[in-house]
C-alpha cells in the first residue's frame, strides 16, 4: 500500500501546518503593504510642508497688483467717455478750490437742428464724452442749454445758449458741415457747464463784504472850448455884406473882406470894399465909385459861444465922380474920410467859424456935393448915414 504513496502521520501533519502558514502569508500580504505605506506618509509630509510657507508669501505679492490693474479697466473699455483736456483742467481747478462742489452737473437740453443733422441723442453722447459729469435732468436747479444747428450760405452755424443762475451766455460756432459744428457745440456745452458749476460753487462773501457800497455818480461835461489867453494874439479873417445909406441916393450894397487880430477882450480889424452908386437927374447921370478902407477896434464882452461889444473906427478912401448924358461931362476924384461907431455881436457855429452882425452910424468929415450946374445938383453926402453888415468870421483859436 506504501507503493501507492501512502505517507506517515507526521508527514500529513507537517503538510497541514505548511498550508496554514501559506494561507496566513497570503492574508497578511495586504496588511504588510498597508503597514509599509503608512510610514512613508510621515516621512514625505515633513518634506512638503516647508514648500507651502514658501508659496504662501507669493499671495500677498500678487494681491497689490489688483488695485494697480483696476484703473486700467476704464481705459481699456472703448465705450467709457473721457473728458476733454479743457474740461479736465477746469474740473481740477474747481475741485481744488471748492471741495464741496457737486460731482454731477444736471442739464436740461433743448436741441433744434436742420435737416441732415444727427439727433439729440448723438449730441448728448458727444457732450458726455467731453464731460462725463454732465447728465440730463428736469430739476429746477439744472442748467438749461439750447443748441440750434442751422444751414448758412457757406456751411453750418451752431448757436449754443446757456441759461445759468439768471445769466445767459451765447456762443456761435461756424463750420463746414453739420457734424463739425455739432462736435464743436458739444465741447462748448461741456466747458460752459463746467464753468457755470464752478461759479455756482463759489461761497458767498462774508456779511461785512456783502454790504452795498455807496454809488458815486459822475457827470461828464464836454470840455469847454479853450479861450484865448491874455498874452496871445489870435489871427482871423472873414467877409461881410455891407449896406450904407451915405454913398448915393440909394442904399449901396457891397462886399467887404477883412482880417482881424484879437487879444483877450480886444479885437482889431482892417477891411476894404468897393461900392458903386448912380444919381439920375433931368440934366444927366452922375456915377459915383467908392473905394473904402476901414480900420476899427472893438471891446468884446464874451460868453460861452458868443460875444457882443461896441466898436469905433476910421474909414478912408476915394470917390470918383463922372457925368454922362449931359453936355461937357467931366470926371473928378476926391478923398473921403469918415468916422464909424457901431455895435457888433457874434455866435460860434462850428470850430472857429462864427456868424457876425453889426449896425452903426457913419459920419463923414467932409460932405461932398456933386452937381451939373449951380442949380442942378446930382448928389450931396449927408451929415450922418446908417451902415450895417452881416458876415462870417473865422478865428484860429
Amino acid at each position: 500500500m506504501r507503493a501507492l504513496g501512502m505517507q506517515p502521520a507526521w508527514v500529513s501533519a507537517v503538510g497541514g501546518w505548511a498550508r496554514c502558514l501559506l494561507f496566513a502569508s497570503v492574508l497578511a500580504a495586504p496588511a504588510a503593504k498597508a503597514q509599509s505605506a503608512a510610514p512613508v506618509a510621515p516621512a514625505t509630509q515633513p518634506q512638503s510642508a516647508p514648500t507651502r510657507p514658501q508659496s504662501a508669501p507669493t499671495q500677498p505679492q500678487s494681491a497689490p497688483t489688483q488695485p494697480q490693474s483696476a484703473p486700467t479697466r476704464p481705459q481699456s473699455a472703448p465705450t467709457r467717455p473721457q473728458p476733454s483736456p479743457a474740461v479736465r483742467s477746469q474740473a481740477a481747478r474747481a475741485s481744488a478750490r471748492f471741495p464741496d462742489a457737486p460731482s454731477e452737473i444736471a442739464l436740461q437740453l433743448d436741441y433744434v437742428a436742420s435737416e441732415g443733422c444727427t439727433g439729440r441723442a448723438d449730441l448728448m453722447r458727444r457732450i458726455v464724452a467731453y464731460n462725463p459729469r454732465i447728465s440730463l435732468s428736469s430739476a429746477a436747479a439744472a442748467f438749461r442749454v439750447v443748441v440750434r444747428l442751422s444751414a448758412t450760405h457757406d456751411g453750418y452755424l451752431a448757436q449754443v445758449r446757456l441759461h445759468a443762475d439768471g445769466t445767459d451766455t451765447l456762443r456761435e460756432l461756424p463750420g463746414r458741415d453739420c457734424d463739425e459744428v455739432q462736435r464743436a457745440a458739444a465741447l462748448v456745452v461741456g466747458v460752459l457747464a463746467e464753468n457755470a458749476m464752478t461759479l455756482r460753487s463759489i461761497p458767498p462773501p462774508p456779511a461785512s463784504e456783502s454790504a452795498p457800497r455807496p454809488m458815486v455818480q459822475r457827470h461828464f461835461e464836454p470840455e469847454p472850448r479853450p479861450q484865448p489867453s491874455a498874452s496871445a494874439w489870435i489871427w482871423g479873417g472873414g467877409i461881410q455884406l455891407a449896406a450904407d445909406t451915405g454913398l448915393g441916393p440909394d442904399t449901396a450894397f457891397f462886399p467887404r473882406p477883412f482880417v482881424s487880430l484879437s487879444r483877450d477882450v480886444m479885437s482889431l480889424r482892417l477891411g476894404a470894399g468897393v461900392a458903386r452908386t448912380v444919381a439920375d437927374t433931368e440934366q444927366g447921370r452922375a456915377a459915383l465909385s467908392w473905394v473904402l478902407l476901414r480900420a476899427e477896434g472893438c471891446y468884446e464882452l464874451r460868453a460861452p459861444g458868443s460875444w457882443l461889444g461896441p466898436c469905433a473906427g476910421l474909414e478912408a478912401g476915394t470917390v470918383a465922380a463922372s457925368g454922362s448924358r449931359t453936355r461937357e461931362a467931366r470926371e473928378e476924384t476926391l478923398a473921403s474920410y469918415a468916422g464909424v461907431v457901431s455895435a457888433r455881436g457874434g455866435w460860434e457855429l462850428l470850430g472857429g467859424l462864427a456868424l457876425e452882425v453889426e449896425a452903426g452910424v457913419r459920419v463923414p468929415f467932409a460932405r461932398h456935393r456933386f452937381f451939373f450946374a449951380e442949380d442942378a445938383e446930382a448928389y450931396e453926402m449927408p451929415g450922418a448915414a446908417f451902415s450895417s453888415a452881416v458876415g462870417l468870421h473865422f478865428r484860429t483859436w
